[in-house]
């Protein structure tokens, strides 16, 4: 009869133990996939070569697409400046790459048009965990003509993250205004409406120069903005 009984009181404790091993194996299992999707780089992220791009002033923006602005302005008319993907990525990749923030590296950000969509992919590295992280925003403009960056994804390599890291994002960044003082800058405004949906009046303020964003459209390696001078 005790033998009978210490073999049922060994049950329970035999289960225990496989649980554990069990729940163990699936952790690793877990932790080995979300590193594998980790790593992986899109197939999209093709960033122009630094080779190709010295660490200069690139002439798109200075030559091409401010004084189209500035044209556009005194022109005192609506007017619409059309932005091409490939002389974007060399401009960005022309400013110096990499740039470090305080114990991240950021290094060849490169930036996609699709159908109603900017994506923006940029290679970090953040404590020796070396990742692509992708972000993808779509323009939205209220009835009230404000303009909302809605964020629609992002991803660290394969692994999704979306639906973590908006709540969060949203959260942090609601904390850091309320510490603030003044009106926000301009940065703080467009993350504020990609971080947490808030819609902002999207007008271009260059001193004497000013015009509002009536219209974003954007195709497969273009986007065309729209302005309206403000006089």
């Amino acid at each position: 009869m005790e033998q009978t009984d210490t073999k049922l009181s060994t049950r329970p404790k035999r289960k225990f133990w496989l649980f554990l091993i069990c729940d163990l194996i699936i952790g690793l299992l877990i932790a080995a996939m979300s590193l594998i999707l980790l790593h992986h780089q899109p197939a999209d992220y093709n960033p122009p070569s630094l080779l190709d791009t010295p660490n200069e002033v690139n002439p798109y923006f200075t030559h091409i697409i401010m004084p189209a602005f500035y044209n556009g302005i005194q022109s005192g008319k609506p007017f619409t400046i059309t932005i091409d993907e490939k002389p974007l990525n060399d401009a960005i990749i022309a400013c110096g790459w990499p740039q470090a923030y305080e114990s991240m590296l950021f290094s060849t950000p490169v930036v996609f048009f699709t159908k109603n969509r900017v994506t923006g992919m940029c290679r970090v590295n953040y404590n020796g965990i070396d990742t692509v992280i992708t972000a993808a925003i779509s323009p939205q403009f209220q009835p009230d003509g404000k303009l909302n960056l809605s964020l629609q994804t992002i991803r660290a390599g394969a692994l999704a993250l979306t639906l973590l890291v908006k709540p969060i994002a949203s959260r942090m960044y609601n904390s850091h205004m309320e510490m603030m003082q003044g009106e926000p800058d301009l940065y703080s405004t467009i993350m504020g409406s990609i971080l947490a949906e808030k819609p902002f009046d999207p007008v271009i303020d260059l001193g004497k120069h000013k015009a509002r964003i009536t219209s974003i459209q954007i195709d497969t390696k273009t986007a065309k903005i729209t302005f309206v001078p403000i006089i």
